[in-house]
């Protein structure tokens, strides 16, 4: 699949609140501090290295974001805080969404939620060495507060807002299917890792084969939640999205099955799967092999198609919604037990899909 995560940004026209008009009087007020577990320099270096990744050429817009931050259950006073290091080569712009940096300009969008997916509203600003981003819950979020940025080229702002959108729906989803967010106090705060391989899917990520219909994607999916397997809590384990039978992978000598490549290589040049570790449950993987065949093989059929590029840019879209879907799905049967954990995921999903839904506008149909 030819999508490059240099992972997401986002600016959500009529959902997400990115600078609110009126100021907030932070200063007579008391704050709590929202960190993350990741040293600031080395997460100023690694949103600047996603910005400048010459590995991926044209290949999509280059979108970066940063370690997500939490306020866990009650934790927080009147205002919420979070400061997160400028990419290096980086200096404050013209406006408070604007940053100055060696590969041209940069603009931000801050995403602040509830646990709920409810948009909190904030304030931001730039300074020599960071980004603050100051939100005012109105009311108390027993379930907690979660706060991202993401970071792109002033040119591939249009990937900002598919990556919030997504990142929004999707923490919004785990409310809509347990009845209630999901609580974030008593859990540690863990590490996350990606891992990228050629390797074969192994046995448990195969599934019987797959054909999309006739009219597979002639309107938008219609997304519910697929039956939970296992309770962990309140949140209900879904089924794995799993690799086709029919999937031609193809990692070493191309042949005429395996052409377009980037149809048969589950995620291209981004991870395959996203890890994430905590002391009580090990190392967990979440594995997007799944949903990237499966969105492969939706191209394949929409690109023989007979039909205008318009129209095929259309259909695409709509198996862009379905790969949204089964990303966030893969995050919640891997990371069933834990919130944060599975939080995380979303955020990296959404960028998988902002990347994508950004491909697909620009498509030729071939």
């Amino acid at each position: 699949m030819n999508r490059n995560l240099a992972t997401g940004v986002a600016l959500l026209s009529g959902l997400l609140l990115a600078i609110p008009t009126s100021p907030l009087s932070a200063g007579a007020q008391e704050q709590t501090e929202l960190t993350s577990n990741v040293a600031t320099k080395a997460e100023a270096t690694d949103v600047a290295k996603q910005l400048d990744n010459d590995d991926f050429g044209s290949a999509g817009p280059d979108v970066a974001s940063y370690e997500t931050r939490f306020s866990d259950e009650g934790e927080f006073d009147d205002n919420l805080v979070a400061r997160f290091p400028l990419p290096n080569g980086c200096a404050p712009g013209g406006t408070e969404v604007d940053l100055s940096c060696e590969i041209g300009d940069v603009s931000i969008q801050p995403v602040v939620l509830n646990m709920a997916g409810e948009t909190i509203y904030h304030e931001t600003s730039i300074t020599r060495t960071e980004i603050e981003v100051v939100a005012k819950p109105e009311g108390s979020s027993p379930a907690g507060h979660v706060i991202t940025m993401y970071v792109a080229p002033h040119s591939d702002t249009s990937a900002l807002a598919s990556a919030a959108e997504a990142f929004t729906w999707m923490v919004a989803a785990d409310t809509k299917a347990t009845g209630g967010a999901q609580p974030l106090n008593g859990e540690e705060e863990g590490e996350w890792f990606e891992e990228n391989s050629d390797a074969e899917a192994g046995p448990d990520e195969i599934d019987g084969e797959w054909v999309p219909s006739a009219g597979e994607f002639e309107n938008p999916p219609a997304i519910s939640p697929i039956g939970p397997l296992d309770p962990y809590g309140s949140f209900k384990r879904p089924k794995q999205v799993k690799v086709p039978s029919n999937y031609v992978h193809c990692s070493g000598w191309l042949t005429s099955k395996c052409k377009p490549k980037n149809l048969h290589d589950y995620c291209s040049w981004s991870p395959d799967s996203f890890g994430y570790t905590v002391p009580r449950a090990g190392t967990i993987k979440t594995s997007f092999r799944g949903p990237c065949a499966r969105h492969d093989l939706s191209i394949d059929s929409i690109r023989k198609k007979k039909i205008s590029v318009s129209k095929k840019r259309s259909q695409r879209a709509n198996a862009d919604k379905t790969f949204k879907s089964h990303l966030r799905q893969n995050c919640g049967y891997g990371l069933y037990m834990t919130t944060k954990g599975r939080t995380k995921c979303y955020d990296r999903a959404a960028t998988y899909y902002s990347v994508v839904s950004g491909k697909t506008k620009k498509w030729d149909g071939k």
